[in-house]
């Protein structure tokens, strides 16, 4: 199963910065998937229009139920939604990242995000492709489980 593609996509203009105001931490849980204690990584941002993003970073592999999840193309990502949900989205991007020789067994990661019910597709594919490239840059320099981090902070700027 591949959703990781990276496709070119008009994205309307948004700018500003997305700042991290809690993380990164390790947690177990992650939503979209009933009561579970999946380990993953958790922060939250905030951008300067006053909206939240919760996100997890997940290297274990992830089932996606069809009956609960679509594969759909949002922004430049093919991501995994969940269906039904009225007040909060949930997409997830899989991506594979080129690790270190001392993290190379664990190189595929899912990032987990948890989007308000207000925020426009447009701005949430925004911020999702500011935030996997600058964590794929952290991700990719870490040495060890423990060094791995999301950005403080991150342009959400649009085209």
């Amino acid at each position: 199963m591949m959703f990781y593609t990276l496709f070119s996509a008009e994205i309307p203009s948004t700018s500003g910065i997305a700042l991290l105001k809690e993380g990164t931490v390790e947690v177990k849980g992650i939503p979209g998937f009933g009561s579970n204690r999946i380990p993953a990584l958790f922060g939250r941002y905030e951008m300067d229009d006053g909206s939240s993003v919760s996100i997890w970073a997940v290297n274990e592999i992830l089932v996606f139920n069809p009956e609960k999840w679509k594969s759909e193309q949002k922004g430049d990502y093919l991501v995994q939604s969940a269906m039904g949900e009225e007040k909060l989205r949930i997409w997830i991007v899989m991506r594979e990242i080129p690790m270190r020789q001392e993290m190379s067994g664990i190189s595929r990661w899912f990032f987990v995000a948890e989007f308000g019910g207000n925020l426009p597709d447009s701005v949430c594919a925004v911020f999702f492709r500011g935030f996997i490239s600058r964590t794929e840059f952290f991700f990719s320099s870490a040495r060890r489980y423990s060094d791995l981090s999301f950005p403080a902070t991150f342009s959400i700027a649009g085209k």
